[in-house]
């Protein structure tokens, strides 16, 4: 549903989360004997929180300004008991979903958001950045079929804690699960002197499958022979062991894990 007002730069998309919310509104709508484009550009408006979202302070002033308007809309609206059922339930919804914590994203909306996140940095050879993520995430399918949807947001995520000071926290903000954020952090190489072999190592005696998987993803591109040779000799040379040695630590732990399961 879209709010379009005299300038035509003005567009306000609304999208609902499970299909009963918009029935939900429906229905208020119906009882109160408004358009539904109206109640709920309404309660947009009354929701200042809600429009700040959109990160346009434009509406947020819209919503000062109709703030009475709209209390008084709210309070006839409350006054019948049918009403106040239909409010209640809504706000009961609203009220779990926040005891909740926010929703977990869609791998869409990983994907967009890790490419805004990397959208300055390329890589060693001048290359964006977001195109290894995405080459990452498409060797984690064609090497691990099976891979869980934690590894699938977590492979597009790979290095945003390296390279973009993203934080556990950050990602709990934003609504990722437990085993997102232990695979980030996984394979995030801590800045603590220790070396790349031992923190290979250190994934591989972990046991977390899911790191190794997403690991592996990321050094088969990596250690890819068209982008190694964009590299001066020398340090494509060097990076290609040290690529291949990981891969091979990873790829006998996983194996390991694999054969005892």
């Amino acid at each position: 549903m879209s709010d379009d007002d005299d300038n035509a730069d003005t567009k306000l998309i609304l999208s609902f989360d499970e299909p009963e919310d918009l029935a939900l509104l429906r229905y208020a709508a119906e009882i109160a004997e408004r358009r539904v484009e109206d109640f709920v550009k309404e309660e947009i408006l009354h929701l200042a929180d809600t429009i700040a979202a959109t990160g346009s302070l434009r509406y947020v002033e819209l919503a000062r300004d109709k703030e009475a308007e709209n209390r008084a809309f709210i309070e006839a609206f409350q006054a019948a008991d049918k009403h106040d059922t239909v409010v209640a339930d809504w706000a009961a919804r609203q009220a779990a979903r926040e005891a909740a914590g926010p929703r977990a994203p869609s791998l869409e909306q990983t994907r967009e958001w890790a490419e805004a996140l990397h959208a300055e940095q390329t890589d060693a050879a001048g290359a964006p950045y977001a195109k290894h993520l995405a080459r990452a995430a498409e060797h984690l399918t064609r090497l691990f079929p099976h891979a869980g949807p934690a590894e699938r947001h977590a492979v597009w995520l790979h290095d945003a804690m390296e390279d973009q000071g993203v934080t556990a926290q950050d990602l709990h903000a934003r609504g990722y699960g437990r085993r997102v954020i232990e695979i980030v952090t996984a394979v995030t190489r801590p800045d603590d002197g220790c070396s790349y072999a031992a923190w290979i190592e250190g994934i591989a005696a972990s046991g977390d499958a899911g790191a190794m998987r997403v690991k592996l993803a990321d050094l088969a591109d990596n250690a890819d022979p068209a982008r190694l040779a964009t590299l001066p000799p020398d340090r494509a040379a060097s990076l290609g062991q040290r690529y291949a040695r990981a891969q091979a630590t990873l790829t006998a732990a996983l194996e390991r894990i694999d054969g005892g399961s």
